[in-house]
């Protein structure tokens, strides 16, 4: 449950390369799926062999890349943070594959509202990860993509002293997601935070998989197979 910073792109696609391996990962969940980081990791699953639901609200791309990749990806449209989609998440799964072995929470937002950046990168990753739970097979993987600019030596003081506090709880996690003390490097900070929440599937590897800013913004959007994708 260690957080891992990856300093190039061959380092963060060795780790869903060592899951599929290791684990056997055969489906998986990837959240931000239609475009950038999302769309380069469903490709490498699919590469590897693995069927993956990727999950969007951007249904067109969505769907473009559904048919580019055929039976090995399922599309699902809808809102990361919102119960009701993440329940029709849960049954496409279900009634698809009836198991999870790999939950890639990527979808995040980097400008925006406060209050939506929060429930973006922050609520919604809970929620997910929550409501698949039932899903995920002992040794499954959990990975949470934050950033660099999520470092807590980057944060506020007080922003600091919640998340160091080792009695924070899921719904105090909640709380903050709703009450968005901060932008999009706090958010990022708890997420980072949310990975080593014991209430998080206590067989599974949890994972902060965290892009530094040489890295950041230079994930390519389109096209697979590449040595510069996962």
């Amino acid at each position: 449950k260690n957080p891992l910073t990856f300093e190039s792109y061959a380092e963060l696609r060795d780790l869903f390369r060592d899951f599929a391996y290791a684990t056997e990962i055969k489906v998986v969940v990837v959240t931000g799926a239609a475009s950038g980081i999302g769309a380069a990791t469903v490709r490498r699953f699919v590469d590897e062999g693995a069927r993956v639901a990727g999950v969007d609200i951007d249904g067109e791309r969505m769907h473009a890349l559904a048919r580019e990749l055929g039976d090995a990806c399922l599309p699902v449209l809808g809102d990361h943070a919102s119960n009701e989609d993440d329940a029709r998440a849960v049954a496409a799964v279900l009634e698809r594959w009836g198991r999870l072995d790999a939950l890639v929470n990527n979808a995040g937002v980097y400008t925006g509202g406060q209050q939506q950046i929060w429930t973006v990168n922050v609520l919604g990753p809970l929620l997910l990860t929550r409501a698949l739970e039932p899903l995920l097979n002992p040794n499954a993987r959990v990975v949470m993509v934050t950033s660099g600019l999520g470092r807590l030596s980057s944060q506020s003081s007080a922003l600091v002293k919640r998340l160091s506090d080792p009695k924070l709880s899921l719904a105090g996690i909640e709380r903050m997601a709703e009450e968005a003390p901060g932008g999009y490097g706090a958010s990022k900070a708890t997420l980072w935070r949310l990975s080593f929440a014991s209430w998080l599937c206590t067989a599974c590897c949890i994972y902060s998989a965290t892009t530094t800013s040489e890295t950041r913004g230079r994930w390519p959007a389109t096209s697979g197979g590449s040595e510069s994708v996962l």
